[in-house]
């Protein structure tokens, strides 16, 4: 199967987890639509994360998801976006 993070449209962003010590962020996201599967993005020697948070209410739903040269946007329906820079991002299923 090969995802795209335009696929990642509409899914619910459930999780970012940073390992700092080994430079690994993983941003994980629900089951949503026809996809019966959790899915990650894995990112292995990270440069920079960020990952803004309006707070209470802050949207869970992803608007968009893009990668420009080493840097991947994921825009949230409320307006923020996380930022990770790496060199290579890969989309992992993590079942359903």
């Amino acid at each position: 199967m090969d995802d795209k993070l335009e696929d990642l449209k509409g899914a619910t962003l459930d999780d970012v987890t940073v390992d700092w010590r080994n430079g690994i962020v993983r941003i994980t996201f629900l089951p949503f639509g026809k996809h019966t599967e959790a899915r990650a993005i894995r990112a292995n020697d990270f440069s920079r994360v960020e990952v803004p948070r309006g707070g209470v209410g802050a949207s869970r739903l992803v608007k968009s998801a893009t990668r420009k040269g080493t840097t991947t946007e994921i825009v949230m329906e409320s307006g923020e976006i996380l930022r990770l820079d790496s060199p290579a991002i890969a989309i992992d299923l993590l079942g359903g």
